[in-house]
């Protein structure tokens, strides 16, 4: 699948950075509040609704089929990875039975038992596994890995580390060697020649 430039431009995003690439079978849904850095790349099959805001640092990527819903705010760090199938999910629905259900029907008359849990936070260099899931209000930390199929429903407080589950528990310490890494990377794609390059 060709990624379109001129697509991205008529998105009329809040900011794009340089070297995007977002796949035309995206849906992208109120893009004017959305803010994306350099040398992103969104997948094909994503859902994402730019909501109450919706940042993306820089050289992030957002696989196939991902789903991010930005109603209380999401933020996402730079050189972090969503694998395919991962839903961010900043806000949910009243499910006491004291509130309508859907986005159809309007909040402050309707929902009455609805409470914003505050934005959703992903830090940089964290990368989100497989079919994993991100709840309403969660803050993950920088460098946090999340493992497959996970359900993550609490702030991860210590950097660099991983957590997988239902519920998500921490595993063990993570490497910071992509530090380095990507400041080697940087340098490169500051200064370096990129024609031709893998």
């Amino acid at each position: 699948m060709n990624y379109c430039v001129n697509y991205i431009i008529e998105k009329s995003f809040k900011r794009i950075g340089l070297d995007c690439m977002i796949s035309p079978l995206a849906v992208i849904r109120n893009p004017e509040n959305i803010e994306i850095g350099d040398n992103v790349r969104i997948d094909e099959y994503c859902i994402i609704d730019g909501g109450a805001g919706l940042k993306i640092g820089s050289h992030a990527h957002i696989s196939s089929s991902c789903t991010i819903y930005s109603g209380a705010g999401v933020e996402i760090g730079d050189f972090s990875t969503l694998a395919s199938y991962v839903y961010l999910m900043s806000e949910t629905d009243d499910y006491s039975g004291k509130s309508l259900v859907g986005p159809q029907f309007p909040r402050q008359r309707y929902k009455h038992g609805y409470i914003s849990p505050g934005p959703l936070m992903i830090g940089n260099y964290v990368n989100i596994g497989t079919r994993s899931t991100i709840m309403p209000g969660v803050t993950l930390a920088e460098g946090v890995a999340i493992g497959a199929h996970s359900l993550v429903k609490t702030p991860t407080k210590e950097e660099w580390t991983i957590h997988c589950g239902v519920p998500a528990k921490y595993l063990k310490q993570r490497s910071r060697d992509m530090i380095g890494i990507s400041e080697n990377f940087l340098d490169w794609y500051r200064n370096g020649n990129r024609e031709n390059s893998i």
